[in-house]
Formats: C-alpha cells, sequence, structure tokens
C-alpha cells in the first residue's frame, strides 16, 4: 500500500482534466489536516505526513481518486486498541467508514444528518461499507457532505478516542 503521498504524484491529473485543483485540494485535505494534525500520533509512522495510506481508487469527473487507509493502533490502552478509517471523496460528498474496537458514542455536532440512513455507493470502498451508525457504533460508513463536515467528524472521533500528539 502507498503513502498518500507516494500514489499522488504517480496518478497526477494530466493538465487538461478541470478538477485537477479540486483532486489536489483533497489530498492536501487529507495529507496535512486529518492525517497529519488531527488523527496523528508521535511514532505512528516516520512521518506524520505518511499517516495517510491509498487502499484502493475509484473515478470520478474523469480523474483517479484515491481511496484513503489510516490505521491506528493503542496497544497500552484499555480503552481501545485499533482504529481503521476508510475515506473517499467524489467532489460533492465524503464516504467515511470507522472500524474501531471501542463504541463510538456521539452526535457527531450534526454532521452526519441522519444516523439511521445506510450510506451507499462508496465506489472503491464497497467492501468497506458497513452499517448505518445507529446500528453499529464500532464499525460505520457516514456521508459527509464537504471538507468542512469531514473535520468535525474526525475531530469528534479524535476526542472520543483521546487521541493526542504526545
Amino acid at each position: 500500500m502507498k503513502t498518500l503521498r507516494e500514489w499522488a504524484v504517480d496518478n497526477e491529473p494530466s493538465k487538461e482534466m478541470l478538477w485537477k485543483d479540486a483532486f489536489w485540494k483533497q489530498v492536501i485535505f487529507m495529507r496535512d489536516i486529518i492525517g497529519s494534525s488531527v488523527l496523528a500520533r508521535k511514532g505512528d509512522c516516520e512521518s506524520v505526513y505518511d499517516l495517510v495510506k491509498v487502499c484502493n481508487t475509484h473515478c470520478s469527473k474523469s480523474i483517479v481518486c484515491p481511496v484513503y487507509y489510516i490505521e491506528l493502533t493503542n496497544k497500552n490502552s484499555i480503552d481501545w486498541t485499533y482504529l481503521k478509517v476508510w475515506a473517499r471523496y467524489n467532489f460533492y460528498n465524503w464516504y467515511i467508514s470507522i472500524d474501531c474496537d471501542k463504541p463510538i458514542i456521539s452526535d457527531f455536532l450534526g454532521v452526519i444528518g441522519d444516523p439511521t440512513l445506510k450510506a451507499s455507493g462508496c465506489e472503491g470502498m464497497s467492501d468497506q461499507e458497513f452499517d448505518c451508525y445507529a446500528d453499529n457504533k464500532n464499525r460505520f460508513t457516514v456521508d459527509v457532505y464537504d471538507n468542512y463536515q469531514a473535520y468535525v467528524f474526525f475531530r469528534t472521533i479524535k476526542q472520543q478516542l483521546n487521541i493526542r500528539y504526545e
């Protein structure tokens, strides 16, 4: 599995593509905001910029886009031992799947909409398309509409699991 940095350089959209700037904005958002400042902890990887991996792809606006993967382990904790995140953005909304051994109990400040609705159509991550949040608080898939809502969603998980860069 390649790091997001490696994958993005290898799969840069051509200059003619109308959505190439949006492609780079999503890559930088996941690498610099979610990966390195929200979920990163010392020792997770050699560089906090390498925390986000690419596990698959999907196509949107004729551009090959990444399916992001983040895995955190917490072997010295009795609260939680692993968190796995899959996410993909299609220039309209984010699909995010969570797998954690600790139930995540939150209203996510309302950014996931109706928690009883199952997200579907997660191209590129259909094997990680889980139940709705209301049915399974350990393993679920949500749909959020923009980077702000994705940021709030990830910050809520960070707070719930007490993830700190120490």
